[in-house]
């Protein structure tokens, strides 16, 4: 039951499971981390065909389906509305997160606008930009902005065998210039946060809030 859960909530993603065009090794790159969303697409248009191929009929164990998803996604959404400040920011799952980006980027303000679709340059067009494309929207602030600090910092140490502890020991603001952060680093236990944690709630701040709410 456990990996029925799993299959129907989270997919598969062994060979059988994907579309044949995604199990060459380009395929893979062009596709690594767009497969969630597209099994969740279909997921609820199967669910949705099928409750309608037997013509909306209450009692069906397809309208049941139906009914249950519906009832899911608008706790989803609901919920998304309510904590949109906490620590996984307002994620919904596919398509909701496509609208609500789209919304975001057509009618909302700058900072809305901003965030829209990860900042992407290229708006709805980034739902199908694959990760070996990532360097786009880096380059774009480069060359528009003058901006090329992400790119430095960061996006370069990626394409490197082991990039990103590389980035950690020796880039900016890595162990060897602040040695201070390599215990939080390479350990995860956030002691930094909880000093400031605890530092408020001496001052009688914070009280009431959740650790992990102020530590992330």
């Amino acid at each position: 039951m456990g990996r029925k859960g799993v299959q129907a909530t989270q997919f598969l993603y062994s060979a059988p499971f994907r579309p044949m065009w995604t199990n060459s090794a380009l395929g893979r790159v062009m596709s690594r981390f767009q497969l969630w969303s597209w099994n969740s697409v279909r997921f609820r248009k199967d669910i949705l065909s099928e409750v309608g191929q037997m013509g909306y009929q209450p009692g069906t164990p397809e309208f049941e389906r139906a009914k249950r998803l519906i009832t899911a996604d608008a706790m989803i959404y609901s919920l998304s509305s309510m904590f949109m400040y906490s620590l996984f920011d307002n994620a919904l799952p596919a398509p909701w997160n496509w609208f609500q980006d789209t919304a975001d980027a057509m009618f909302g303000d700058e900072e809305d606008r901003e965030r829209a679709f990860f900042g992407h340059p290229a708006g709805p067009l980034s739902i199908i930009k694959p990760p070996v494309f990532r360097f786009d929207k880096p380059m774009w602030d480069g060359l528009v902005h003058g901006n090329w600090d992400k790119m430095t910092d960061y996006y370069l140490y990626t394409m490197l065998p082991f990039g990103r502890i590389i980035k950690d020991v020796v880039g900016p603001g890595g162990y060897i210039d602040n040695p201070f952060y390599a215990v939080e680093k390479f350990t995860g236990v956030p002691y930094i946060g909880l000093g400031d944690y605890l530092q408020d709630v001496k001052k009688g701040k914070n009280v009431g809030k959740g650790l992990f709410s102020d530590l992330y």
